[in-house]
Formats: structure tokens, sequence, C-alpha cells
């Protein structure tokens, strides 16, 4: 289905890094991810194709800026279970603040953890590869 829209110039694909280990689930969204990899070199050959891992010290740093989590190896656990909440946390005030005319559509959302983590990871790319 994806070769059914027209995506016109991609000079950009940032893929979220999957982990992998003994939970099938992941195992499973890992070859997701490649397969996406694959599918976008092959569509988009001279596109600049990069996984981004979610748990970058840019992406930790900027959502604890945010909310004030915790830091430290001690708080992982902790911050794993608060991770969903505060990315759609920190991707509204982003929303707000630098996409005003999305605020709605972003509040609407049933599944805004989803839509916030790929607007974290494109951000995450902006200042890695762009600024």
């Amino acid at each position: 289905k994806l070769d059914s829209f027209e995506f016109g110039t991609v000079d950009a694909c940032a893929i979220e890094m999957q982990p992998c280990g003994k939970v099938a689930a992941n195992t499973k969204m890992k070859c997701v991810s490649h397969t996406i990899q694959i599918w976008a070199r092959l569509r988009f050959p001279l596109s600049h194709i990069v996984f981004i891992n979610p748990k970058t010290k840019f992406g930790l740093e900027f959502i604890g800026k945010k909310l004030n989590l915790e830091k430290g190896p001690q708080a992982i656990k902790k911050r794993y279970k608060k991770h969903k909440k505060a990315v759609v946390a920190a991707v509204t005030k982003i929303v707000d603040n630098e996409f005003p005319s999305w605020s709605n559509f972003f509040i609407n959302l049933a599944k805004k953890d989803d839509v916030a983590d790929a607007l974290l990871i494109a951000k995450i790319y902006i200042a890695r590869y762009i600024n």
C-alpha cells in the first residue's frame, strides 16, 4: 500500500530503532523496521535513511527538561513507565508552541503516543543532522 502514495521528494527518512530481545513482539518490530528501511532505500535511493534510538541522550534530556523526570541509571524503570505519558505531554507542549495550527488535530487523536513518538524522532533527526 505504501507504493500507492505519492511522497514527492524525500530527502530523509528517520526510522525509530527497535530493541531486539527475548520478547517476540520486539523481534517482529525489529524486522518491520528493517523492512521499512529496505523499502525506503529502494523507493528513495538518494535519501538519507537513519535509525534513531528513542533513548538518545537528546531524547531523554529533552523530555526530562520538559517534565522534570528523574535522571540517572537508577531511575530507568521509572522513566520507562512514564515514557509514553511523558512523550505525549512533551509533544503537546511542542505542538502548542511550534505548531499551534495542529493543536486541535493532536489533542483529538486516539493514539497520541504513536504520533508523539514520530514527531520526537523527527525533532531528534533535525537536531542531529540539520541544525
